[in-house]
């Protein structure tokens, strides 16, 4: 009975023992699973930073890009109204310097007892 009884002793240390190392590898699985969620979260979180950075990134460039269209078409009216008034002054400059041509011809054929003959963009000197 005694050798029963130091069995049944050492069976219920033994089982308590285990019974701490099932406890203890409990506490650990808890830890672990804990430390899995956290990483689980913080990787969906960093996702969505990530995501909602990259979603501004491309907001901000398409604000530039319709910033610079807008800079751009600006310009290019400038330009056009600038080419047009160019074209204007270039009119009128050969407009003016064909009138000083003109008067200028008369002047010399008058000068020299010619009459000029009306014409097109070439005026004739014909002697009188």
């Amino acid at each position: 009975m005694s050798a029963l009884r130091g069995e049944t002793d050492a069976l219920i240390a033994e089982n308590a023992k285990l019974q701490q190392e099932v406890q203890s590898f409990r506490a650990q699985e808890n830890t672990l699973k804990e430390a899995l969620l956290l990483a689980q979260r913080t990787a969906d979180e960093t996702r969505a930073a990530a995501h909602k950075e990259s979603e501004l990134i491309v907001e901000q460039a398409r604000q530039k890009a319709h910033e610079t269209e807008s800079q751009m078409q600006s310009r290019i009216n400038d330009l056009r109204f600038e080419l047009e008034q160019l074209r204007l002054e270039k009119q009128k400059f050969l407009s003016n310097y064909r009138a000083i041509l003109e008067a200028q011809l008369r002047d010399i054929a008058e000068m020299g007892g010619y009459t000029v003959l009306e014409g097109d963009a070439s005026n004739h000197v014909a002697e009188a």
